[in-house]
């Protein structure tokens, strides 16, 4: 709700309908690439379902081993969302009614499509931050990164002092950071447990020990 007054309180009733086609012509054309970008996501999140049957029934190293499948996964992902940009790049120029529509429709689907990398890597934390029983971390990445796209998509769509106005990739690159700082949140308490797990010097076989305990926190 917020966000559609604050359009219509600086667009004019041509630039809405603009924004209107525009918005209905993209989710025409893109609707298939995103099916596909959907279903690497869940694959990848259901690798959480795995993490949280051996946590469950105390098998730390199991967890540990399908986590770092998890990982694996988001990372070979990256090609399919590639094959996902060349896919969507066709069908945008090849089905849009007129040049300027096009543009637009490109500079955001480029722009959001690196933003689906961070959110796989998400997933497969949300998996085993869930195993962990530590459900106030994942809220508290969701909020952080609706709260940072909150602030992002009006300052950097329409601009604001020494912010340039960058218009529709501007929503584009508003998506990314806040999928970036979703992700940061959800991997920063990780990558210190491997930092003193390396400083430790343990083989990859005890990395099961960082793994507190079935049952507690």
């Amino acid at each position: 709700a917020l966000a559609t007054m604050f359009l219509e309180a600086h667009l004019d009733a041509d630039a809405e309908a603009g924004v209107i086609e525009t918005g209905v012509n993209y989710l025409r054309i893109i609707s298939p690439v995103y099916s596909i970008i959907c279903f690497i996501i869940t694959t990848v999140s259901y690798t959480g379902t795995f993490i949280a049957h051996y946590y469950a029934g105390g098998h730390q190293r199991q967890a540990v081993r399908a986590f770092a499948q998890g990982l694996w996964l988001s990372g070979l992902s990256v090609f399919a969302l590639l094959a996902a940009l060349l896919i969507g790049n066709f069908f945008i120029r090849a089905s849009c009614p007129s040049a300027e529509l096009m543009r637009a429709e490109l500079a955001y689907f480029n722009t959001t499509l690196p933003s689906q990398v961070f959110a796989t890597f998400s997933a497969v934390f949300i998996g085993y931050y869930t195993a962990e029983r530590k459900a106030a971390l994942v809220a508290l990445a969701a909020i952080g990164g609706c709260l940072a796209n909150l602030v992002l998509d009006p300052l950097l769509i329409f601009g604001w002092k020494p912010v340039p106005s960058l218009g529709i990739t501007g929503a584009g690159l508003a998506t990314i950071v806040s999928s970036a700082l979703t992700a940061g949140i959800l991997a920063y308490p990780f990558l210190r447990r491997m930092c003193r797990w390396a400083r430790r010097h343990r083989t990859p076989t005890e990395a099961a020990a960082y793994l507190p305990e079935p049952g507690q926190a």
